[in-house]
């Protein structure tokens, strides 16, 4: 597993509280799909709300926290692009 990949599921654990298996089970449903296509919201949802046997709000909530983290990556990548992530977390 890549370092970017291992980060991203230690944020998501701080941030949702979940264990590293629903982590894991969140990251590998979102990579089924293209995150960024407004279309994909609901199904992303529908498969969380199935696949970690949570309610609507909370599989709401863990698509919007997962959202939040992907996008402040990316926006810190674009902004930052010689700088690594993971040792600079005091930027944002």
């Amino acid at each position: 597993m890549k370092n970017n990949k291992k980060a991203l599921l230690v944020e998501l654990k701080e941030k949702l509280g979940c264990s590293e298996e629903e982590c894991l089970l969140i990251n590998s449903i979102a990579e089924e799909y293209f995150i960024f296509k407004k279309k994909n919201k609901p199904k992303i949802v529908n498969e969380f709300e199935d696949k970690l046997n949570v309610s609507e709000e909370r599989a709401e909530e863990i698509y919007d926290v997962f959202m939040n983290i992907v996008k402040e990556r990316i926006k810190f990548k674009i902004f930052h692009p010689f700088k690594n992530k993971d040792k600079h977390k005091k930027a944002f």
